[in-house]
């Protein structure tokens, strides 16, 4: 349960950096 919720943590994170950097395209 541990490795899936770090897991989940990695996820969210990459998700996240990937919105930021399409922001940061756009302008």
């Amino acid at each position: 349960m541990y490795i899936f919720i770090t897991l989940l943590k990695i996820y969210l994170y990459n998700t996240i950096q990937k919105m930021i950097d399409m922001s940061n395209c756009k302008i």
